[in-house]
């Protein structure tokens, strides 16, 4: 059986999918690439000390991002995607592929069949042999069955630009 693996990205460099208006990115097996900056919303956090159930508990703080192309530019402070996918494939999962390396630090979270987050945290610090996919672009597995739609949070902060 033959597993199909669909790659969305969220910066320029980072990749491109389906969506639609500053809403849900689809995804279904007439798959085009599109940019998918205007469907994401940044929250961004200054003093860098949010965690998770700050940033779920406080969605009215994320603004939508306007442009086709999400530019985060050189900053010190922390920054909160927040972006909804929904799986109209055959396939059973998605992959997130985010093309710049140069992330000092970077985290998916996913909400779990039980309500409950996991996530996934890469970046510079880790050692490149402990990636699942040993791949210099960071790679995330999305658990999204056929039919399923779930909203997604993602951290990231580096010193050097993120466009």
């Amino acid at each position: 059986m033959k597993i199909q693996r669909y790659f969305f990205v969220i910066f320029y460099m980072l990749g491109l999918a389906t969506a639609l208006s500053q809403g849900t990115i689809l995804f279904n097996d007439d798959f085009k690439k599109t940019l998918i900056g205007e469907h994401v919303s940044v929250l961004t956090d200054s003093l860098n000390i949010l965690v998770l159930n700050d940033v779920v508990n406080q969605n009215h703080f994320f603004k939508p991002n306007k442009r086709e192309i999400l530019n985060l530019g050189l900053s010190r402070n922390s920054h909160w995607l927040k972006f909804e996918v929904e799986n109209q494939t055959n396939a059973a999962y998605l992959m997130l592929l985010i093309d710049q390396a140069s992330i000092n630090y970077i985290a998916l979270y996913t909400k779990n069949f039980k309500g409950l987050y996991t996530s996934v945290t890469l970046g510079e610090h880790q050692q490149f042999k402990h990636r699942k996919y040993k791949h210099p672009v960071y790679l995330f597995d999305l658990d999204l069955p056929t039919g399923t739609r779930s909203t997604f949070y993602m951290k990231v902060k580096s010193d050097e630009p993120i466009n």
